[in-house]
């Protein structure tokens, strides 16, 4: 469920509302084991999320970003392909990509299936906007969007 609050008390405009989603503590425990710490451990032993992108106890941000560099520099060195991104899944919900979604998940799980039923739902869903007076007729996203322009996130 999305919630409209004000980002200023008593205006409610609506380029002046700040948009909260509000999601299920089922769907969030799951959300939190999957880019919390038990999947992330499991990736991270399995050799697919290198070092520099791990936060170690008593490390700081300039170990990380030498770490960064250092990875960086060792891939253009042996001509092995790689591709770096930074990304809050943890917090972000809308910002995550469902193609880097759906290849992490591949690797713990190793289920297309599974994939397809997280995910899929969420690319053709229609979403609709409720108000104190009123449904909104029209909405957002649904299965007859064009390929590029599909819904991304978890909600």
């Amino acid at each position: 469920m999305h919630v409209m609050l004000e980002k200023i008390a008593g205006v409610a405009l609506m380029n002046k509302l700040r948009a909260i989603l509000l999601i299920e503590g089922d769907y969030n425990y799951f959300n939190k084991w999957v880019f919390g710490r038990e999947a992330i451990n499991v990736l991270y032993e399995m050799g697919y999320i290198p070092e520099d992108q791990y936060s170690h106890k008593k490390s700081t941000a300039e170990d990380a970003k030498m770490d960064n560099r250092l990875t960086m520099d060792i891939s253009r060195q042996t001509r092995h392909p790689m591709v770096s991104t930074s990304a809050d899944a943890a917090n972000c919900y809308d910002q995550i990509n469902h193609i880097i979604t759906a290849y992490l998940l591949l690797a713990i799980t190793g289920s297309v299936r599974l994939i397809t039923s997280l995910l899929f739902p969420i690319q053709i869903m229609k979403l609709f906007q409720r108000m104190g007076h009123c449904d909104s007729t029209t909405f957002m996203g649904g299965p007859n969007r064009a390929m590029h322009r599909l819904l991304q996130g978890l909600c």
